[in-house]
């Protein structure tokens, strides 16, 4: 339990850090291109009502990086800004843009606390968004190029509703059909762990199958090793019975195949963010430095949420 709440101590002294910051900018709309300069290429032409371009410039894009576009997108604009997309171009990509925005919304509205904690006021709040996501979501077309994209958020939003059924169906249907696409396993990561009602052994199964892809591995792996540390639930008893031990030996073994490989994708922040707060964690200081330099301020949705 004490390793726990180091990890939250952590987790919540850089968390108040930068909602100061972002409370400071603009409220809880925020940058969130990690870096990538087309996303930040297609907020700019939203903004000067560029729609088709924008469109356009998306769509040129790979699916992983489609993903950073939306939620950078969806964090930055808000609500008008968004819904005038839509209105001119009634495009696939501005509708899922908006329903995820909903999506972020209804989280940011329940924000993170046990369920128990929740306020009836922020819990309907929750629920509203979720609804109105939903909506959203199924007026995308059925045929749409944007479908695996559709499919990775169904995930969250079904998940979030207590669908845990329809949300595996969409995993298992992406995954199927794009096995390189990165957030499908994320969301599903977090779907079927026990705080969410699932059971260990369907972790073991998930864990055991998970793609050769360093970062998808890597990401999950350590997702799961940081959320068994916060939940002092170990989801890896099957494999270690002191998660401690299994937590140093992953993140040095993932730092060796780091060191030689070089990893491309934008979502190596999301890596780099779980290997910074678990080396500190486990009072690996070279290792928390040096990921906390790579990190450059760049805080992603997992492990830090989304900020109000």
């Amino acid at each position: 339990m004490g390793e726990a709440l180091i990890t939250w101590g952590i987790i919540i002294s850089i968390i108040i850090g930068i909602r100061y910051f972002f409370k400071k900018k603009k409220g809880y709309r925020r940058q969130y291109s990690l870096g990538l300069k087309v996303a930040e290429e297609v907020q700019r032409l939203i903004k000067n009502k560029d729609y088709s371009e924008a469109g356009k410039k998306i769509q040129s894009q790979n699916l992983n990086d489609i993903t950073q576009i939306i939620d950078h997108l969806s964090l930055s604009l808000n609500e008008d800004e968004l819904l005038k997309w839509d209105e001119s171009e009634d495009s696939d990509i501005s509708k899922i843009t908006l329903g995820v925005f909903y999506l972020h919304l209804a989280w940011i509205t329940r924000s993170h606390k046990l369920a128990k904690d929740v306020s009836q006021k922020d819990a309907e709040g929750f629920f509203d968004y979720l609804d109105i996501c939903e909506k959203t979501f199924e007026s995308v077309s059925a045929d749409s190029f944007y479908k695996p994209e559709l499919d990775s958020r169904n995930i969250r939003l079904y998940m979030s509703l207590g669908d845990n059924s329809k949300a595996s169906d969409f995993f298992k249907t992406v995954t199927k059909n794009h096995p390189d696409f990165i957030w499908p396993y994320i969301h599903y990561s977090e779907l079927i762990q026990p705080k969410w009602g699932g059971a260990i052994e369907d972790l073991d199964k998930f864990y055991e199958s998970l793609p050769d892809n360093l970062l998808i591995h890597s990401i999950v792996e350590l997702k799961l090793i940081l959320d068994s540390i916060i939940m002092n639930d170990n989801y890896f008893i099957k494999y270690n019975d002191n998660i401690s031990e299994f937590a140093r030996e992953k993140v040095i073994k993932i730092d060796k195949e780091l060191n030689s490989n070089n990893v491309s994708s934008i979502h190596k922040y999301i890596l780099y963010n779980y290997m910074a707060a678990i080396s500190e964690n486990l009072k690996l200081n070279d290792l928390s430095k040096k990921y906390q330099k790579l990190v450059d301020g760049k805080y992603t949705i997992y492990p830090y949420g989304l900020l109000n």
